[in-house]
């Protein structure tokens, strides 16, 4: 049995709706390859210069993210938490004690108006606005880690 093969595209930010779908992207170099959840194998194979934007979704997936970075030679210039998941992003924010506390206070809110969801809202907000900040980029569902292969 092989290993899964990780999903490579290669689009230029300006090209086609690649923004569209992952607007992150204009917050990575004009040319990288985006692979999401890559092996190690995958990202050894790269040629050394080649940027990246390694892609995954689930909590605690940036943690496996890193470590397979740093053993294959990747070097992270930037992490980017995007909320509620790569593939239907909302809010895109660097993981950056700044930004996360700027989330937090300023963009982060409970739906208007009284709703099944307002309690459990309003209970993630005031946990996030208490947590230590890191806290938001392990636990966050999207993570991009932009970067380029040594």
């Amino acid at each position: 049995m092989q290993p899964a093969q990780a999903e490579v595209t290669w689009p230029a930010v300006d090209e086609g709706d690649a923004l569209h779908r992952a607007p992150w992207r204009a917050l990575c170099p004009r040319r990288v390859l985006e692979l999401r959840d890559p092996t190690v194998h995958t990202l050894r194979s790269l040629p050394s210069g080649t940027a990246v934007a390694l892609v995954t979704d689930g909590p605690l997936n940036r943690v496996r993210l890193r470590r397979r970075a740093r053993r294959s030679g990747v070097h992270i210039d930037r992490h980017l938490i995007v909320v509620p998941t790569t593939t239907a992003p909302l809010v895109v924010l660097d993981d950056t004690e700044d930004a996360v506390r700027h989330f937090w206070g300023a963009v982060a809110t409970a739906p208007p108006g009284l709703t099944w969801a307002s309690a459990p809202a309003g209970v993630a907000l005031w946990l996030g606005r208490r947590v230590p900040w890191r806290w938001t980029g392990i636990l966050a569902p999207g993570c991009v880690l932009v970067g380029s292969r040594r």
